[in-house]
């Protein structure tokens, strides 16, 4: 009887032995894991919002970059030199050493009107006084237009600057390389999956998505609010094959684009996954 009392006893302390040291190991192992794994989530959506910082920053300097040369333009021809042919290659030869970007270049006169142009489609003489783009430059004076088709029934995009000389205003507009410039917005790489693109206030593709997407098609994944937000927004939506990414996404300054940078969850967090596991 004394035997078995002095069994229990041992085994008391024992499970004492065990268990008062383990209370605390237990609560650090999990406040340590819920800080480290937490501080990995971070680190996660903190590269991913410099990431989409860093490229909004570049793909806005292009813009302008693009608007400046122009605008240089503008400034160093008159409307009659620039409506020559010969000048109007000549000027346009420079453009295409400065960037490769630009495609084509044409002037139109205060009605409309395409009274010189050089690049690979006819369009002199062509009307365009009636189109929402040219209304919109002669109000606003600098105009960048989203992906459309126009009269070359190819998808393009322009941007156009309006010059004004004794009391009349007339128009430069130059088609940027859709291809070329999904390139510059394609150059993210994160991990297998990162990858970039631009979609319009309506969701529509602006560039190419490496996963599926081609210009002009609507955004089956529906990311985009048609209110513009400040700064970058970072949130995980699934998209329409039932996918979880995480996305960031920022609006383009004085333009109606939105740059998404989206990441595979399991290909964001794979650092996060693998550390819980090891702990």
């Amino acid at each position: 009887m004394e035997q078995q009392r002095y069994g229990k006893l041992r085994r008391l302390i024992l499970a004492i032995m065990i268990l008062v040291p383990s209370a605390p190991f237990i609560m650090v192992l999990a406040i340590g894991y819920y800080y480290f794994t937490t501080s990995l989530e971070y680190s996660a959506i903190a590269s991913l919002n410099r990431i989409v910082g860093d490229h909004r920053q570049m793909i806005e300097s292009f813009l302008r970059e693009r608007k400046a040369d122009l605008g240089f333009v503008i400034r160093a021809y008159r409307f009659e030199e620039l409506s020559d042919p010969q000048t109007l290659y000549g000027v346009f030869k420079n453009l295409q050493e400065k960037s490769a970007t630009f495609v084509d270049l044409g002037i139109f006169n205060e009605e409309g009107i395409h009274v010189a142009y050089h690049g690979p489609y006819r369009l002199v003489g062509k009307d365009y006084s009636q189109e929402d783009w040219f209304k919109q430059v002669l109000r606003q004076g600098y105009y960048v237009s989203d992906i459309f088709l126009g009269y070359r029934r190819i998808p393009h995009f322009i941007i156009a600057l309006a010059g004004e000389e004794e009391g009349k205003k007339w128009v430069i507009r130059a088609t940027i390389d859709t291809y070329m410039f999904t390139d510059l917005v394609e150059k993210v790489r994160i991990g297998k999956s990162g990858e970039a693109y631009i979609l319009s206030r309506e969701g529509i593709f602006q560039t190419e998505r490496r996963s599926g997407g081609n210009l002009m098609d609507k955004d089956p994944d529906e990311i985009v609010d048609p209110t513009p937000h400040e700064g970058t927004r970072t949130f995980v939506k699934k998209d329409s094959r039932g996918e979880e990414y995480l996305y960031a996404t920022t609006w383009l300054k004085d333009k109606n684009w939105v740059l998404v940078v989206r990441q595979e969850e399991a290909d964001a967090f794979r650092a996060l996954r693998s550390a819980s596991y090891t702990i």
